[in-house]
C-alpha cells in the first residue's frame, strides 16, 4: 500500500469521506481507499485472488437465486467505516435491496 502525499518532511493531507469520494478519479485505473481520513493507493489484486472472489461471487448469486432474496453483488461500492473517516472496497459486497436507504 502507498500512502498519497507521504512525505517525511510534511504532514499529510487529511480527508472526510465526502471530500475522498469527490477527489476520486472518474476514470481510474489505480484503486485507493481512504484508511483513517489518508488516501491509500491499493495494490492490484492476484490472479489467485480474483479467482477466488470469483468463486465467491458464484456462491453466493446461486444462494439468492436458490432463496429468493432480494440481494445484488456488487464490487464497486465504498463501505463507509461509522465511526471513522474511511472509506474501503470491498472485493464484494451483498447488499440487501430492501434495506438500502435511497
Amino acid at each position: 500500500m502507498e500512502v498519497l502525499n507521504h512525505d517525511p518532511d510534511q504532514t499529510e493531507t487529511i480527508y472526510t469521506f465526502d471530500e475522498f469520494i469527490e477527489w476520486y478519479p472518474e476514470n481510474y485505473t489505480i484503486l485507493y481507499e481512504l484508511h483513517r481520513e489518508v488516501i491509500v493507493e491499493m495494490p492490484p489484486p492476484t490472479g489467485d485472488h480474483t479467482d477466488i472472489i470469483s468463486f465467491l461471487i458464484e456462491v453466493i448469486l446461486t444462494a439468492i437465486k436458490q432463496y429468493g432474496l432480494t440481494y445484488r453483488i456488487t464490487a464497486s461500492a465504498f463501505v463507509k467505516t461509522p465511526n471513522t473517516e474511511s472509506a474501503y472496497l470491498p472485493d464484494l459486497l451483498a447488499t440487501n435491496r430492501n434495506k438500502l436507504s435511497m
